[in-house]
């Protein structure tokens, strides 16, 4: 009876024996991919087949499943991304039929720009693809304040004939980018040519982080041949020409930089940024209008929240299996807040031919709070100069 179960237990320890039927392989294959702890795995596989599945069986099937993803099928994704009514995926190549860039709207982007196209952010980021294709990310805010992807394009490298070519597909399928004011993005030279020829009726911004981060980056030491220092008096009064709120701030700084900085620093802002101020002055940004934005955190929150499900060496069609659940869950958590502010019972102390409620009636919480704070500053300038006036 020992040998039995003895023979028995070898039995089950069999290759073949060990095999998933073709189900349970489809559905380990979609564990794998939620990145399912392996153990656990093992062990719900044997509960669900009483097969002796081992982890080595498991490692073999993601082996398999990563070999599979090697293979960059387009037609076959474009076939798949279609199949959702309204989206537009637009594929350029180079004269030898090598792939140079996707471009990616599906219905609810191209909602999102028309009803929200004044300020657009777009910025790029690296590692969620094998082909190593940088990926534009296009976002709006909308009336509460929230993040809405307005569209996506992977380029084969960041060059003006494809950032020009990428700009001109956002502005054929978006007509709405007559009604848009600004674009929000960082220094780079190609986008930004891009961008002032292809949207000139467009003020151009740059993200005040990537600001400060290029003037420590650029002003050091070693390139520019300055004391430690000297350095950092520099950058202390970069920092104020960079929140200075007015054209006479600006100038009485810049004035200040120009008596104690050393030559090499002068000369960087000079030929690099005194000529583009109203792109990247805090005060200068305003009188064009950010609509509240300094920064491009929104796409960088984006972007991490992307990086958390995607990884770094995905097909496209990996990408967007991982992608388009992202999107969902983030229109979801999006919708539920909606849901949220317009169930709740607003309490309005203003008497009812306010101004103060109807701004409250018409507009969203978010969007009348900032409305509400003006309006309290107009009144609170009125009673000084009326009290002045007195006195």
């Amino acid at each position: 009876m020992v040998w039995f179960y003895l023979f028995q237990a070898l039995f089950k320890q069999l290759p073949r024996e060990r095999r998933l039927p073709k189900e349970m392989t489809k559905e380990a294959e979609s564990l794998i991919s939620l990145k399912v702890n392996k153990k656990l795995l093992r062990d719900h596989l044997e509960q669900k087949t009483g097969k002796k599945v081992s982890l080595k069986d498991i490692t073999n099937l993601q082996t398999v499943i990563k070999n599979r993803s090697k293979c960059h099928d387009v037609a076959s994704l474009v076939k798949k991304l279609l199949i959702d009514h309204g989206t537009i995926v637009e594929l350029f190549a180079s004269e030898d039929n090598v792939l140079q860039g996707l471009f990616y709207q599906d219905k609810e982007m191209l909602q999102n720009f028309e009803n929200y196209p004044e300020i657009l952010f777009i910025d790029s980021t690296f590692k969620v693809n094998n082909l190593r294709m940088p990926l534009y990310v296009f976002l709006v805010e909308d009336s509460m304040g929230q993040s809405e992807i307005a569209g996506l394009c992977f380029l084969a490298a960041e060059e003006q004939q494809l950032v020009d070519h990428m700009g001109n597909l956002f502005k054929k399928f978006n007509p709405s980018y007559q009604k848009m004011k600004m674009i929000m993005a960082d220094k780079d030279f190609i986008e930004r040519e891009t961008f002032r020829s292809v949207f000139p009726h467009s003020s151009l911004l740059i993200c005040r982080f990537h600001v400060l981060k290029i003037f420590r980056r650029e002003i050091t030491v070693e390139k520019m041949g300055i004391t430690s220092s000297q350095r950092n008096a520099a950058l202390e009064l970069i920092q104020k020409l960079v929140y200075s709120r007015t054209e006479d701030d600006y100038q009485e700084v810049y004035k200040e930089i120009e008596e104690v900085c050393p030559s090499a620093v002068i000369g960087y802002i000079k030929s690099n940024w005194h000529g583009i101020r109203k792109e990247w002055v805090s005060g200068m940004q305003l009188d064009e209008g950010t609509f509240l934005n300094a920064t491009n955190n929104r796409l960088e929150s984006f972007n991490q929240k992307l990086k958390s499900v995607v990884c770094t060496n995905a097909t496209l069609d990996d990408f967007f299996d991982k992608f388009r659940p992202l999107i969902r869950t983030l229109r979801n958590e999006r919708d539920l807040a909606g849901a949220v502010e317009l169930q709740k019972a607003r309490v309005c102390q203003f008497e009812d031919d306010s101004p103060e409620k109807k701004y409250i009636t018409y507009l969203t919480d978010y969007a009348a709070k900032f409305v509400l704070i003006n309006i309290k500053k107009c009144q609170t300038r009125a009673v000084k100069m009326t009290v002045n006036r007195i006195l």
